[in-house]
């Protein structure tokens, strides 16, 4: 898993990545603007979980993964919360 927020959005990639840990899975974190971006991303993560800043990095890589955002043509990162707490909002 990778997770790419940014400095605005830090508690929510602390959520990110203790919930990941939690479930057992190998996770990285970035920051958007990492020079590592990209060869993250080429080395095929199951998923991305991406903020907006983070999402329109992931984008403009344009290195095909599954991601979870906040951009046009992605899955919205805020459903995955929405479901796992059972549709309440």
């Amino acid at each position: 898993m990778l997770i790419v927020t940014c400095g605005e959005h830090e508690i929510d990639g602390a959520v990110a990545m203790s919930a990941a840990a939690c479930a057992g899975l190998r996770v990285k974190r970035l920051a958007p603007m990492s020079e590592q971006l990209v060869a993250a991303l080429e080395a095929r993560p199951t998923v991305v979980l991406a903020c907006r800043e983070g999402s329109a990095a992931v984008a403009a890589t344009r290195v095909p993964c599954r991601v979870f955002g906040d951009h046009p043509g992605m899955a919205w990162r805020r459903m995955l919360e929405l479901t796992h707490a059972g549709g309440a909002a």
